[in-house]
């Protein structure tokens, strides 16, 4: 059984595709994916094969098969992965990607691999899927959101160098990173303000600071929820306004508040974990597709860091928060 603190190496070169080996965005994380799975096989049984689930990979990355098995053979013809009859066997990526590397043209200082657990990744996925699958058409975001936090972690050196730092304060920006993700800005924005809300990112004042999840404690940084006495799972809201049915759903236990997707299709619920000491959102019922204002934006990333509780459970009019013990307290 894989322990909290399993993790594997990975090359960044090799997981950002610097050297354009790559048609397809999925290949690289296919293969962090069995690397996670099989690393054992990789160190202590090189020759032992073993089969691919391309279902199961498919689920996992919300894609479809037929896109795991491209992934897969353009992994088998650039050397990553070996493939006898049926089944598969790792080659380390590391060593392989040498016949790739532009000889005197990396002067990166960037380090020589990435550390990566594989708790983390699977939670981030599950996190990442939760809020992106209800909005359509976005699919593809998942990878992208990957490939910005893991190039985050890589560049600060959280992923390293910081390893027990709780927070480590980020260089880039997000017009930096504009250039090095190869996104507009639209989309680099989404992706940080969706890291943000899920907690594996801290943005203030814009600058970005990447968060440990194995030694961040929300209590002695931000992220504080002030427990309210009243029996939040009692509570329930009605979203007839926001669907034609008139179904009623409970507000979830520890409630904060409500705030609009980025671009106005979705409504979410804030809310409070204990176990986790942390604050999450998740979909709530779809939106009016109007696009939340500045001040809307303000009151729903306030509700976020802070974790200050709303009266108001409605998610027609969630933007009426009590301005003067914000004001008080900001």
């Amino acid at each position: 059984m894989k322990t909290k603190e399993y993790h594997i190496h990975i090359a960044p070169e090799f997981l950002f595709d610097q050297y354009d080996i790559f048609s397809y965005g999925y290949t690289p994380w296919v293969y962090l994916e069995l690397k996670l799975k099989y690393n054992y096989y990789l160190n202590k049984a090189p020759n032992k094969t073993f089969e691919v689930n391309a279902k199961s990979l498919a689920s996992i990355f919300a894609t479809t098969k037929q896109s795991i098995y491209n992934s897969l053979n353009e992994l088998v013809e650039t050397g990553f992965l070996v493939k006898q009859k049926r089944e598969y066997k790792l080659v380390d990526e590391a060593v392989c990607i040498n016949k790739y590397r532009k000889v005197d043209t990396d002067k990166s200082t960037k380090p020589k691999f990435i550390k990566i657990y594989k708790w983390l990744f699977s939670d981030l996925i599950s996190d990442i899927k939760r809020e992106i699958l209800p909005i359509e058409n976005y699919r593809r975001m998942i990878i992208k959101c990957l490939r910005l936090y893991y190039y985050l972690l890589m560049h600060d050196g959280h992923c390293i160098v910081f390893d027990d730092e709780p927070s480590v304060q980020s260089t880039l920006t997000q017009t930096s990173l504009e250039k090095h993700i190869g996104s507009d800005h639209r989309v680099i924005k989404f992706l940080l303000n969706l890291l943000s809300v899920l907690g594996y990112i801290k943005i203030e004042d814009g600058i970005i600071y990447t968060l440990n999840n194995r030694t961040y404690n929300p209590d002695a940084f931000s992220y504080v929820k002030k427990e309210s006495e009243t029996a939040m799972s009692e509570k329930t809201v009605n979203v007839k306004s926001c669907e034609p049915d008139d179904e009623t759903k409970k507000v979830p236990e520890r409630f904060i508040g409500f705030c609009k997707t980025w671009d106005g299709q979705f409504i979410s619920i804030i809310y409070y974990t204990p176990n986790k000491k942390n604050i999450c959102t998740t979909t709530w019922c779809k939106g009016d597709g109007i696009l939340p204002t500045l001040e809307e934006s303000d009151i729903a990333e306030n509700l976020r860091i802070h974790g200050r509780y709303s009266r108001y459970y409605n998610p027609k009019s969630y933007w009426d928060y009590d301005r003067e013990v914000l004001s008080k307290t900001a």
